[in-house]
């Protein structure tokens, strides 16, 4: 059961992307009239980066996260306490940054 809704998470998330319907007009006018961000993309690409490094829990932990679950809603997908989540969130946090950091210094 733990491993279909991650599974599930993770195929939502990746079909996500793919739905234009999601977005306002206003939001991809306001997207449009932004300038170009080269920072942006590449800590967006950095992040993910480092995301490939994390155990399949971390990632779907992370990317839950990310969509705008409550702590709640992502304890009851995958399957843990509530108090489960914020700590495996912080955990994650810090080793994403230390895996940023890892990968910054080797630059």
């Amino acid at each position: 059961m733990y491993r279909v809704a991650i599974n599930t998470a993770l195929v939502f998330h990746k079909n996500d992307k793919k739905r234009l319907d999601n977005h306002t007009l206003s939001d991809h006018d306001a997207r449009a009239k932004a300038p170009y961000d080269d920072k942006y993309e590449r800590q967006l690409k950095q992040f993910y980066g480092a995301v490939k490094y994390l155990n399949e829990v971390e990632k779907a932990l992370i990317l839950l996260y990310i969509e705008g679950l409550s702590g709640e809603d992502i304890a009851a997908t995958l399957g843990i306490s509530a108090n489960n989540v914020r700590v495996k969130t912080n955990r994650t946090k810090t080793k994403l940054q230390n895996i940023i950091e890892a990968q910054n210094n080797e630059l």
